[in-house]
């Protein structure tokens, strides 16, 4: 296989990996939106009106291709997908403590540690 042709399969992977991204669009009870992504590329911001919900989700992206993919000519815009509304019910909880893991026994018995 050509490199223009491998380069080319992998664009079209990638172009379908990110228009199957799930992004969600909330409202927030004190005005506003949070748009936020459920994998790579994660983000998530608030904005105040969906204008600026629909800027910042298309800048990320591009920003996102052309830092890790070195792609620089891309258009990007976002379609309004209508959801069934659904509220998840909020639990307040207390912090009580935190826990740390410690390990014991042969932990490193053949194997050499390096530190990355």
């Amino acid at each position: 296989m050509s490199a223009e042709k491998q380069e080319h399969e992998e664009l079209t992977a990638l172009r379908q990996r990110l228009e199957a991204l799930k992004i969600v669009v909330s409202k927030i009870e004190h005005g506003g939106f949070n748009v936020a992504s459920y994998s790579e590329p994660l983000f998530c911001f608030d904005r105040p009106d969906l204008e600026s919900v629909a800027a910042v989700v298309e800048d990320t992206l591009r920003s996102y291709l052309k830092t890790f993919y070195h792609v620089d000519k891309i258009t990007v815009s976002t379609e309004n997908i209508t959801v069934e509304a659904h509220k998840i019910p909020v639990q307040r909880v207390e912090p009580k403590f935190n826990v740390k893991p410690s390990f014991g026994g042969d932990f490193t018995r053949g194997r050499e540690l390096a530190i990355a």
